[in-house]
């Protein structure tokens, strides 16, 4: 759907395409958001929303086929946690309740999706952290002002105003604390909250940040707040989406869990510029300043830009058969360039719609004069798990008519765990494990030998700024496999993985992804691991620290290690289907 609706909807740009175009572009918004890509989806939905405007202009007044498409984006915003485009949203669909020229039965379900808003976004602000809920203290007279008393409810009591509330009624009188407590949380706990992710989005002055979810990885746009840095952030994920879309078909695997891009305007620039580090997974975009994304002279260079963002990611946080064509691919057979030609003009369609090219929650609070600062006392959320939740509907969800994708076709539901950067480990040249102790009844050490020096002291160095010198929950999991083969009963497997999430943490997620490194000991003998295993079971924890190869044995890096608890030894007939250590079977051995 992504892959035909983008093509079609670059090719119906001709004015008596405009019908055409405003539906594919609508649809386009729907299949991105089934993808979980609500970037991209939010684009889609800004610029149908602005040629639908457009074309209005023709009849003089504006067309009712806009009222869907305001839903979606607000659901999409929603979803986002993008808060000014979310209450733009809110704003818009209440004039236009009163205003368009709607069907009985139209005004009456506009009434009821509206009530749905605001049910949903009561449950996210019961849902807020004590930081999120300051962002909020100026907004509770703005949600009354746009009509959702049930989200203003929620906010005053997250801020510590039951008592506020109870007078002026909007709690029932005969309900004691601990009930109004309990329905709060019931409310809470609703499943619309959990398809929320990503950090508040206020889009005030000072850094900001914006994520994405793309085949599990995390991927974050970092900026100062500027208008332009926040157009350009808003388009550098949205563009990332619409460039991963299709790659599920081009035998494409994720290995990082988190890439960072920062934006930074700079007066001495002439044009943008992108440079990457892989061994941090950092980008930094360098974009000129007071050159507005927007303007007609930047459009070339901004897709120029968000088209090498785009691929450089691909290729830092990706395993690809083969790179080359699955480029091709992408340019020539998905129309990836045509979806991100549509995503680099979203800043002059959100201006051809709103007449401003960002909404900021500041602006709106600018509206009243009363704040509601947070109270120490005020009543502790606690979200529940639902006998049988009830999810508010979502203009666009696919229903029974529509079947669910199947499953790893929703970029949200994926997971990425790894505590191994790849581009590290394919320079370190680890080469194997040696054993040690440091003095009688010290926990033993267990080295990880290298061959490069320095990239082993940035693996430990990540391991450390991640972990600390103590590794207390074990978020490094090493696993030594024994019994891998008949013919040579003392050759065992290291692997090196993540800690298998818990339960709680999959909550929601399809698939799980988790990166790991094996190296296949031939060893002659077991004297040395099995000392190493004595040791470890009368200490009860050991020290992890790289070795480096030199001529005349491995050298250990003291000021590198990490302390380490767990330690998994199992016997290749004990690994059964669901073990991590399965893959360790799969090794050669000889």
């Amino acid at each position: 759907m992504i892959h035909l609706l983008g093509r079609a909807a670059r090719q119906l740009t001709k004015k008596e395409y405009a019908d055409q175009l405003i539906e594919a572009t609508h649809l386009l918004a729907l299949a991105y958001r089934s993808a979980g890509l609500l970037w991209a989806a939010r684009a889609s939905c800004i610029f149908a929303m602005a040629s639908i405007s457009i074309e209005s202009e023709d009849d003089s007044e504006l067309r009712v086929e806009i009222v869907p498409t305001v839903q979606l984006w607000a659901w999409i915003t929603l979803e986002l946690r993008h808060l000014p485009d979310f209450l733009e949203a809110i704003q818009l669909l209440n004039g236009m309740l009163k205003a368009l020229p709607l069907a009985d039965e139209s005004k009456a379900l506009l009434t009821k999706r509206l009530k749905d808003f605001d049910l949903a976004f009561a449950s996210q602000i019961l849902n807020f952290t004590a930081e999120e809920l300051k962002q909020m203290e100026r907004m509770p007279a703005v949600l009354g002002g746009l009509s959702m008393f049930g989200s203003q409810t929620a906010l005053l009591y997250a801020l510590g105003y039951e008592a506020e509330l109870r007078e002026e009624g909007s709690l029932p009188a005969e309900e004691d604390a601990a009930a109004v407590k309990e329905l709060l949380e019931r409310l809470a706990s609703q499943p619309v909250s959990e398809d929320a992710q990503g950090p508040l989005i206020v889009n005030d002055p000072g850094q900001q940040t914006y994520a994405s979810r793309i085949l599990g990885m995390t991927i974050e746009a970092v900026c100062q707040g500027t208008e332009s840095s926040i157009l350009v952030a808003e388009a550098v994920l949205a563009a990332s989406e619409a460039f991963f879309a299709t790659a599920g078909e081009l035998e494409i695997i994720p290995h990082t869990e988190r890439v960072s891009v920062e934006i930074v305007e700079d007066e001495a620039a002439d044009e943008p510029s992108f440079a990457f580090d892989q061994d941090e997974m950092r980008g930094r975009i360098v974009w000129p300043a007071g050159r507005p994304l927007a303007s007609f002279s930047a459009n070339g260079q901004a897709q120029h830009l968000l088209i090498e963002v785009s691929a450089t990611v691909m290729g830092a946080t990706c395993y690809l058969k083969d790179p080359r064509a699955a480029l091709e691919k992408l340019v020539e057979d998905e129309a990836v360039l045509d979806r991100i030609d549509i995503i680099s003009m979203t800043g002059n369609s959100y201006h051809r719609f709103l007449s401003c090219y960002v909404s900021r929650l500041s602006d709106k609070a600018t509206l009243t004069d009363e704040t509601f600062p947070i109270r120490d006392g005020r009543p502790q959320i606690v979200r529940k798990k639902l006998e049988a939740p009830v999810k508010a509907p979502a203009d666009g969800d696919l229903t029974s008519a529509n079947p669910k994708p199947p499953l790893g076709d929703n970029h949200r539901k994926m997971a990425i765990r790894s505590v191994i950067s790849s581009h590290l480990w394919d320079q370190a040249g680890w080469k194997g494990a040696l054993y040690g102790s440091s003095a009688p009844g010290a926990p033993p050490l267990l080295g990880l030998i290298f061959t490069n020096e320095d990239v082993a002291r940035k693996i430990f160095a990540g391991w450390r700024e991640r972990f600390g010198k103590m590794d207390e929950d074990d978020e490094i999991h090493i696993s030594i496999v024994r019994g891998i083969s008949e013919e040579h009963p003392h050759h065992y497997v290291v692997m090196i993985t993540s800690k298998l999430p818990g339960l709680d943490e999959l909550t929601g997620t399809d698939n799980v992804i988790i990166a790991s490194r094996m190296q296949h000991m031939q060893a002659d003998s077991s004297i040395n691991l099995e000392r190493f295993l004595t040791a470890y079971r009368s200490a009860g924890r050991y020290v992890l620290l790289p070795a480096i190869l030199r001529p005349n044995g491995p050298e250990l890096v003291w000021d590198a290690a990490i302390g380490k608890q767990k330690l998994t030894l199992r016997g290749a007939d004990e690994i059964g289907p669901g073990d991590i250590e399965q893959a360790a079977l799969k090794m050669p051995v000889g």
